[in-house]
């Protein structure tokens, strides 16, 4: 190999890494926010119905809480709005809500603790979801995935 080439691959090298940014990951801590609100909201909604799921959910708030500040967060989202109408209809809106949110939210969380505190959201959402859609009267699995998504 001449010098001349030696420095041209040098010079491309180089210039490959300039140029416009990548724009920056994500905070986890923020990608949690996000599901965190939703259980807040989740929280209001099975305390209207009078359901044990209310303390189920505030124990979900309180491990994505404590997940928030590993992850170097700290301030507590808004709660999402709780649908109008129906409470049963609305909470079951918010379970699948919570459901994709995780879903969403564990492709962009590294640390298996995390990842973990996810899974086990996503689990108890699914399992609210279809004791909601007995509730009124619907097929518990109406559909193959329980965040409402078709097959």
């Amino acid at each position: 190999m001449t010098r001349r080439a030696l420095v041209a691959a040098g010079a491309g090298a180089l210039l490959a890494g300039c140029g416009r940014e990548e724009p920056a990951a994500e905070r986890e801590a923020d990608v949690l926010s996000r599901v965190l609100a939703i259980e807040l909201a989740l929280v209001e909604a099975h305390s209207a119905l009078d359901g044990g799921e209310a303390t189920e959910h505030r124990d979900h708030v309180t491990a994505l809480e404590r997940a928030i500040r590993e992850a170097g967060g700290a301030r507590a989202p808004r709660p999402a709005a709780v649908p109008s109408g129906d409470p049963t209809e609305a909470a079951l809106e918010l379970e699948r809500r919570a459901m994709a949110a995780c879903v969403d939210a564990f492709g962009r969380v590294s640390r298996g603790p995390r990842r973990a505190t996810l899974a086990e959201l996503l689990s108890a959402d699914a399992a609210h979801a279809a004791l909601l859609l007995d509730a009124l009267g619907r097929d518990p699995l109406e559909r193959a995935f329980a965040d409402g998504r078709p097959a």
